[in-house]
């Protein structure tokens, strides 16, 4: 036992909850089950509502358990839960009333309000969410509409992941994929969609700086620590949402592996990379502008090709080289804005590259004609075109990681 690291976990769903233990000898894990426990909703005079208190107390009574055999190679601890719903939390960071559940009829005809503030094509094209009615846009806006004093008087807002994380450790966060759920959040951005929580007269404050997976948040407190037996033993922000983790943790070493995460919802897919199967793993490698200098080297040879082999082979070979090297330039520039850039500039340096390209496409065809015009040859244009490509790889090899001030 001493060998091995053990990660806890915390893993709450609509339905039940549990607390797990994963054993890791270095190329091995295996899982145990330490408790599980149902949630169920209480309905109080105000609504549907979590017992969050209660499911609190299990997780606890099983991090205790967790120590009678795990406490001296306990590592981590990690929260994951269903989506969408939170808890208000004042200034001193105190619970404002039992979180409502989601299906709770307070967002009944609230839909239809918010579409009278702004678009549901403008809502979905920012935030890539389906519309449904429980989603925590309608349930933040309900609580407006009605006037709900907790809303007035709150100064955090916690998704249930975050509220657990906070309540083990003292320190709070709005992690990223529990925040996706929203349909307040931008993924273009990589933040918060402030305009649209403007337009609604949501309060900006309870809008946080967004904590990614894999941060670590905190050591547990020392009263946590001293009831459950676990020492100096870390909290991570892991994927909050509980279908990201369970996506991020499919047991295959498949490039593109299918999964099927079942538990309130079925979603059925795939786990890809938003680029061409031919240089996936070397976007994934690659942190710098080596992928971009490639496309743009392997564009150049292409473009000479027909000077070394005339005839219709030196063109066929020429138009499929330039085919599948011309479509890596898109997902190259994708690849260097993410791995080199802070979430907030992607967008830009994409749409930036797509203007660029945009005004090559038009201009380039344009400069090689009147070049072969002057010279009376098109060798002189491809000559020329290789050289402006074989300009942009240097270029591009010459990229590095952005470092903010």
């Amino acid at each position: 036992m001493s060998q091995k690291k053990v990660y806890l976990a915390v893993d709450l769903g609509a339905g039940s909850g549990r607390v797990l233990a994963g054993e890791f000898d270095g190329r091995r894990i295996e899982l145990h089950e330490i408790n599980r426990f149902e949630n169920i909703p209480v309905q109080l005079p105000s609504g549907w509502h979590w017992n969050i208190t209660g499911l609190y107390q299990n997780i606890l009574e099983g991090l205790k358990l967790a120590a009678e055999t795990y406490a001296d190679v306990a590592v981590s601890i990690g929260v994951d839960t269903w989506g969408v719903d939170y808890g208000l939390f004042d200034k001193d960071g105190r619970l404002l009333g039992l979180p409502y559940q989601y299906r709770d009829n307070r967002t009944d005809g609230i839909m239809e309000k918010v579409f009278e503030k702004t678009s549901k094509e403008k809502i979905y094209n920012t935030t890539g969410i389906q519309f449904i009615f429980f989603n925590t846009l309608f349930q933040l806006y309900s609580e407006l509409v009605q006037k709900n004093p907790a809303l007035e008087q709150a100064e955090d807002l916690l998704f249930m992941p975050d509220i657990i994380g906070y309540w083990l450790t003292g320190q709070k966060t709005q992690e990223r994929s529990i925040v996706s759920t929203s349909q307040l959040y931008d993924p273009k951005l990589g933040d918060w969609d402030f305009e649209l929580i403007k337009t609604l007269g949501l309060p900006a404050k309870l809008f946080k700086k967004i904590s990614d997976p894999g941060e670590a948040l905190g050591v547990l407190s020392s009263h946590i620590a001293e009831y459950t037996g676990l020492k100096d033993v870390q909290v991570i922000t892991v994927a909050g949402h509980d279908t990201g983790s369970a996506v991020a943790a499919v047991p295959s070493q498949a490039e593109t592996p299918a999964y099927l995460s079942s538990g309130s919802w079925s979603l059925l897919g795939l786990g890809v990379m938003s680029s061409s199967f031919l240089w996936r793993g070397l976007l994934a490698r690659q942190k710098d502008g080596m992928p971009l200098a490639l496309a743009c080297f392997g564009s150049a040879i292409t473009a000479v090709i027909p000077l070394l082999y005339a005839g219709t082979a030196g063109i066929l070979i020429s138009a499929f080289g330039f085919g599948a090297v011309f479509f890596m330039g898109p997902a190259a520039v994708t690849a260097l804005s993410k791995h080199n850039l802070p979430a907030v500039l992607w967008s830009g340096s994409i749409a930036l590259y797509t203007t660029g390209f945009a005004i090559g496409q038009t201009l380039g065809p344009i400069g090689a004609g009147m070049i072969a015009d002057w010279l009376g040859s098109l060798d002189g244009a491809l000559v020329a075109g290789s050289i402006v490509l074989g300009l942009a790889s240097i270029t591009s090899i010459l990229q590095r990681r952005f470092r903010q001030a």
